[in-house]
C-alpha cells in the first residue's frame, strides 16, 4: 500500500514537472479582475466586522469616472455615477461645482496649490480614461504608455479596496440608490487616501506607470486621453475631450469631443422683414437730411 502511494505521489510530481513556463507565468500573474475579486472578498469580511462593505460604499470600479482633488491636508473624491466614464464619449457637456467650504479645506497645507484630475475605465476595463497636461499625443507618450495596465490596476484597486472602507454606506431608502458621502473629503494623512496609496510625488502619473502628468491646477485645461490597457508595447491612444476647473466658482467643465455645438436659433421671417423695413427707413431719412 505504501508502494502504491509512492507511485501516486511520483506520478503527481511528474505532472507538476511537465507544466510549461507559460502556464506558471499565467498562474502567478494577477489580473485586474483577480485583484477586484479579492477586494469583494475583503468587503464581505469587512461587513462582518462592522466596516462598510465595498458593495455599498462609495467606490470606483469598472466604467466609473472619478474626479479627484488633492495637494494639501485634505483630498476630495467625487463619483459621477455608475458607468459614468462613457459620458466622456457622449454628446453632452457635464461637470461639477466644488463648494467654497470644500475649496477652503483643500487649500489648507497646499503649498504648491490644489491639484486635480479625472480617472476612469470603460465598463469592460479594456481602456483607461485619464486627464493629461500634454497638448497632443507625442512620440514619447506613444512609446512609453505600455504601463497602462498597471496604471489601470492601481486606480481600480485604490477605488475598489481602499476608499470603500472610509466613505460610509449608501443612503437607506434612496430610490435612486445614490452613493452616500459623495463627494467625500478625506484627510490626506489617512492610509487609504489617494496620495497615501500612490505616493504624493507619484500620484500624478498613477504610481509611476504613465509617461505624463495627469493632474492640473485651478484654471488649467487638461486633455482627456483614452488608452488601451491591453499590455501591448504601443497601445492605441486617443484624445476624447477636454476638462477645465475654473477657480472663481471652482466649476469643473468636461467637454467631450462629440459634444454638440449649440444649434443656431432660426430667425423668423417677420423679424427679417421688420429689420429690412428699419434699414429702408434709415436710408430714406438719410437722403432727406442730405437735401
Amino acid at each position: 500500500m505504501i508502494t502504491g502511494l509512492s507511485e501516486v505521489l511520483g506520478d503527481k510530481r511528474e505532472v507538476l514537472k511537465e507544466k510549461t513556463e507559460e502556464e506558471m507565468v499565467m498562474r502567478n500573474r494577477t489580473s485586474i479582475r483577480q485583484v477586484l475579486g479579492s477586494v469583494v472578498a475583503m468587503g464581505a469580511i469587512g461587513f462582518a466586522i462592522g466596516v462598510p462593505s465595498p458593495a455599498s460604499a462609495l467606490e470606483f470600479g469598472y466604467g466609473d469616472l472619478a474626479f479627484i482633488m488633492w495637494g494639501g491636508n485634505n483630498e476630495r473624491y467625487e463619483h459621477f455615477g455608475i458607468d459614468s466614464a462613457t459620458r466622456l464619449e457622449g454628446t453632452e457637456v457635464f461637470g461639477s461645482v466644488v463648494s467654497d467650504s470644500e475649496l477652503e479645506l483643500l487649500r489648507e497645507g497646499a503649498t504648491l496649490g490644489v491639484r486635480w484630475g479625472l480617472y476612469g475605465t470603460t465598463p469592460d476595463g479594456s481602456h483607461l480614461y485619464v486627464t493629461t497636461q500634454a497638448r497632443e499625443i507625442t512620440e514619447h507618450i506613444r512609446n512609453n504608455v505600455f504601463g497602462t495596465p498597471q496604471a489601470t490596476e492601481r486606480f481600480l484597486f485604490w477605488g475598489s479596496s481602499h476608499i470603500p472602507y472610509v466613505t460610509g454606506t449608501r443612503q437607506s431608502g434612496d430610490p435612486d440608490n445614490r452613493l452616500a458621502d459623495n463627494p467625500f473629503i478625506l484627510p490626506a494623512a489617512n492610509r487609504h487616501s489617494w496620495t497615501s496609496d500612490l505616493g504624493r510625488d507619484r500620484a500624478p502619473n498613477l504610481g509611476g506607470n504613465l509617461p505624463f502628468r495627469s493632474d492640473g491646477g485651478l484654471n488649467q485645461t487638461l486633455r482627456i486621453f483614452k488608452i488601451a490597457a491591453d499590455g501591448s508595447d504601443f497601445p492605441d491612444i486617443q484624445i476624447v475631450g477636454v476638462a477645465e476647473l475654473r477657480e472663481g466658482s471652482a466649476h469643473l467643465i468636461i467637454t467631450p469631443n462629440n459634444a454638440r455645438s449649440p444649434e443656431p436659433i432660426p430667425v423668423p421671417a417677420a423679424a427679417v422683414l421688420f429689420g429690412s423695413g428699419l434699414i429702408g427707413l434709415a436710408g430714406m431719412a438719410r437722403r432727406a437730411m442730405t437735401r
